[in-house]
């Protein structure tokens, strides 16, 4: 029997309040790492100015004293919440204290107090986990007045989240096959039948597939979240004689 996938656990704080957020994901990518900062985000109920990221791959490509290059996916989410990323310096720990602390906390009475459980899928691991973090962020603080949620709601220099979440854009160049499907995250789009054998480009979000040539939109499908193999097609792109 094949072992059970192992879930990461994103976390999230904000410094002066201490809230925490804290979500499980199947894997450690480009996806997962913009999804978590949105959600962190919605869960706060706004974006901060800076965020200080790690220095992980996914986020920051280069940290040096002469040149910062942040991921372009990651950046243009932090843009779209009217954020900038700010990263800590490399194997500096104390330029962020505040999650630091928050990782110790939800290691130590989130995630160890789950250990002996079995979870079936990662939604109901993420149940368990939020509810685990909703009691540290409600509990009464021990050195000051307060708990995370009551410093939460003070918390001024939140900025407003957009009006519509943003939604995470991969880009591909791609080739039409003979059979005037595009391949894409391993399912298949049609183009018009014409377009056989031409270089497209494939701008995919969570809901749409969008494929356009030379500047110009050939067609755009929902986007498949079935089975690899897939195949999406407009019967308008089809020739007479298929």
């Amino acid at each position: 029997a094949s072992s059970p996938p192992r879930a990461r656990v994103f976390v999230a704080c904000l410094p002066f309040s201490a809230h925490v957020y804290a979500e499980g994901f199947y894997r450690m990518d480009e996806r997962a790492w913009v999804e978590g900062h949105v959600r962190a985000f919605a869960d706060f109920g706004g974006s901060t100015p800076l965020i200080a990221p790690d220095n992980l791959k996914t986020g920051v490509v280069r940290n040096t004293i002469d040149k910062l290059i942040v991921n372009e996916q990651y950046r243009r989410m932090l843009e779209y919440h009217g954020s900038a990323a700010v990263p800590t310096r490399v194997r500096r720990p104390r330029g962020k204290g505040g999650v630091e602390g928050a990782v110790l906390i939800v290691e130590r009475e989130a995630i160890a107090a789950l250990r002996d459980r079995t979870f079936f899928s990662l939604a109901e691991l993420n149940q368990a986990l939020r509810e685990r973090v909703d009691a540290i962020n409600a509990r009464p603080f021990q050195r000051r007045e307060g708990s995370r949620d009551e410093m939460l709601l003070g918390q001024a220099c939140l900025q407003p989240l957009p009006q519509a979440p943003y939604e995470l854009v991969e880009r591909k160049s791609a080739t039409v096959q003979f059979n005037y499907h595009v391949a894409f995250d391993g399912r298949y789009y049609s183009v018009p039948f014409t377009h056989i054998r031409r270089s497209v480009e494939v701008v995919a979000t969570r809901s749409t597939v969008t494929i356009s040539s030379d500047g110009e939109r050939l067609c755009q499908h929902q986007r498949s979240h079935g089975p690899k193999g897939t195949y999406v097609t407009d019967p308008a792109h089809m020739p007479r004689a298929h």
